[in-house]
């Protein structure tokens, strides 16, 4: 039977879960598996999502898997396909990633990687202008 932990000690350990045992990328994964997981019951739980992070644990954990693609975006720009961005984080179907991002981001995740990909042309321009203009400078 689980015990009555602090609400802190249980955050704590909902934090340790998601960032280092990175229990959101399995596409299975439950409030029941994730409360036993944490050895705190799911009434708990539920509870504690809902009063500290304002929603209940499907929307919080879509948040976090979103929040996640964006890293993955980040760190691998837009060269990975969709599907592999909705894999990586734990989405089992697209349509729930779609919808995931799109509520979360307010667009599209193809409208967004397209902003990138027009933003990383814009500071490559930016950068060789500048680079030009410096050797001008130089030159002078």
């Amino acid at each position: 039977m689980p015990t009555k932990e602090p609400i802190d000690t249980i955050k704590y350990k909902i934090t340790v879960a998601i960032e280092h045992q990175q229990l959101y990328k399995n596409p299975y994964l439950s409030l029941t598996y994730f409360a036993a997981s944490l050895n705190v019951s799911y009434g708990m739980l539920s509870d504690i999502i809902k009063e500290e992070y304002g929603m209940g644990f499907r929307m919080y954990l879509n948040n976090i898997r979103i929040s996640k693609v964006l890293e993955e975006i980040e760190r691998h720009g837009t060269t990975l396909k969709v599907s592999d961005y909705a894999r990586l984080v734990g989405f089992s179907s697209r349509v729930t990633f779609f919808n995931a991002f799109k509520s979360r981001m307010g667009i599209s995740l193809m409208n967004y990687l397209t902003e990138i990909d027009k933003n990383n042309v814009l500071d490559i321009l930016e950068e060789n202008r500048t680079d030009k203009l410096d050797e001008e400078e130089l030159r002078n």
